[in-house]
């Protein structure tokens, strides 16, 4: 997708009578942002993948996420959001070679090109006032599972990072009597779900 082509999805602030800084999708007073986030797609072998966080509470059950969460005042775009929370989440572990070198995108003006110059699908959820963008990860970036570990260290959050199949994410949003649903809130809605479809998981002409 070409980011100029997108522009006009591009949000910018207003003022608000919401409590916290927030954007808005399209321009629209009727579609707040209070909150937004990534989830990054890729095809290996034949089969498609989206890359979640499983999120581990004490006495609640795990749930899956993209890497995402709350505007803060110093976000001068929703880009800036999604890319502060990216690096946090991930513990600045995405990393390129470079002639033998492996480069950290530890950067927020990294991670935010990373992500705009690879997206696929925007993503609007009303009922969560979250924007969720669909990107595909390059073959040139690689995760650092070692340092990306199993706690994000910037808010002592017991997590794991984990390459989701398509056919595993729709096991996880449908549930079941015995399991129920385990992906998180804001992700819930026919939007999302109905975009994981093998026809339409990042990789078709159509997106």
């Amino acid at each position: 997708m070409n980011i100029k082509n997108m522009s006009y999805k591009i949000t910018t602030q207003k003022e608000t009578d919401l409590k916290r800084k927030c954007f808005y999708y399209e321009d629209s007073n009727e579609k707040p942002i209070l909150a937004a986030g990534v989830l990054f797609i890729k095809e290996e072998k034949g089969k498609r993948f989206v890359l979640m966080q499983k999120v581990i509470e004490k006495d609640k059950p795990d749930k899956y996420s993209d890497f995402g969460g709350k505007i803060e005042v110093k976000d001068d775009t929703i880009f800036d959001t999604i890319a502060r929370e990216l690096g946090e989440e991930l513990n600045e572990g995405l990393y390129k070679k470079v002639k033998k070198e492996n480069i950290y995108l530890d950067a927020p003006e990294e991670l935010k090109n990373l992500i705009l110059q690879n997206i696929v699908k925007l993503i609007y959820q009303k009922t969560a006032k979250y924007f969720v963008i669909i990107a595909k990860l390059p073959k040139d970036i690689i995760l650092d599972f070692e340092k990306i570990g199993n706690h994000e260290e910037l808010d002592k959050i017991n997590r794991t990072v984990h390459w989701i199949s398509y056919e595993d994410f729709i096991k996880l949003y449908n549930g079941n009597k015995n399991t129920p649903n385990q992906i998180h809130p804001r992700l819930w809605g026919g939007q999302i779900q109905n975009y994981f479809t093998p026809k339409k998981f990042g990789f078709s002409k159509t997106t």
